[in-house]
């Protein structure tokens, strides 16, 4: 006859720390997870701040090119249609932009412009200032040189566009044709 064997317990079982240990590790696991997505929220509300930033200086150059040249080329004029929030402006309302569009005649360096007049005009908090006037009106094309500040968690950021605007647009008896395209030919006697 055999023998009986004793019956042994083949039972594994975890240990306290063992799953003290995996608990650790979940938890750190979830705190990256969570970590990296509210850096990615940053940076997706920074983008959103520069495009909708780019927008609105984009939208104030179109602007001035479709207004009439009096409303252009003055001070006053350009600070009464630059009260108007631009389009793209509510994107960046909680980040307290300030516009600011500085207009001077545009010159060449092979034609300097003794002429020194220009105008600033800012805009801020919903409120448009004219912080020096000129009139330009007299004048054909203007250097615009428009910038956009506002505020985010790392501090201040600033997008800047300049572009000439023409009395005459960009046609034969505008651009074409002067010291900023093509050399006009010398008339023969």
């Amino acid at each position: 006859m055999r023998a009986k064997r004793p019956a042994v317990c083949s039972e594994s079982g975890v240990s306290i720390l063992e799953v003290l240990a995996s608990a650790v590790v979940i938890l750190l696991g979830l705190g990256a997870i969570f970590g990296m997505n509210a850096q990615s929220l940053q940076i997706l509300r920074k983008t959103q701040q520069s495009a909708a930033a780019s927008q609105i200086l984009q939208e104030r150059l179109e602007a001035m090119r479709t207004h009439p040249w009096p409303d252009v080329s003055r001070g006053a004029s350009v600070a009464m249609w630059l009260a108007s929030p631009a389009s793209s402006a509510a994107d960046l309302a909680d980040a307290s932009p300030v516009e600011v569009l500085s207009v001077c005649p545009a010159s060449s360096p092979s034609v300097p412009n003794p002429n020194k007049a220009a105008f600033q005009v800012e805009r801020r908090a919903g409120q448009s200032n004219v912080l020096q006037d000129a009139d330009l009106s007299g004048e054909r094309p203007l250097l615009v040189d428009a910038s956009i500040t506002w505020q985010e968690q790392r501090g201040t950021q600033q997008r800047r566009l300049r572009a000439i605007i023409a009395r005459d647009g960009l046609t034969r008896s505008g651009i074409f044709g002067s010291a900023f395209g093509r050399v006009a030919p010398a008339s023969s006697p």
